[in-house]
C-alpha cells in the first residue's frame, strides 16, 4: 500500500511514490504539512516486503488500526518505522512495532 493516512483515518492511495503529487492535489497542502499537522505517510517497496511508516505526531487510534490492518493483510518482512528504526524478522509482521 501507497498512501496518505489522515488523522481521522481516510486513506488515499498513492500511485507509486507520488506522495507530494497527491497530496498537494488532494489536500492542497505540502506534503510535509501534512505530517506536521498529524498525517501519516506509507510507503512499499515493490519486491522487497518492506514497507515504511512516516509521521511527526504520534499515531491516532484509527491510523493505528489502519496500518495494522494494512500490515496482517500483506507479506511484509521489514518495516522502517519513524525513518530510523528498522526491524527485519524471519516471518511476515504481524502486529505494528513500538
Amino acid at each position: 500500500m501507497n498512501g496518505l493516512i489522515t488523522k481521522r483515518g481516510r486513506v488515499v492511495e498513492c500511485l507509486s511514490l507520488m506522495h507530494e503529487w497527491t497530496c498537494h492535489n488532494e489536500f492542497k497542502i505540502d506534503l510535509d504539512v501534512f505530517l506536521k499537522r498529524g498525517g501519516v505517510r506509507v510507503c512499499e517497496r515493490q519486491g522487497a516486503h518492506t514497507v515504511a511508516v512516516e509521521h511527526v505526531k504520534p499515531l491516532t487510534d484509527k491510523q493505528h488500526t489502519i496500518i495494522t490492518r494494512t500490515l496482517k493483510e500483506w507479506p511484509f518482512y521489514s518495516v522502517v518505522h519513524n525513518s530510523t528504526v528498522k526491524q527485519t524478522f524471519s516471518r511476515p509482521i504481524r502486529t505494528l512495532p513500538e
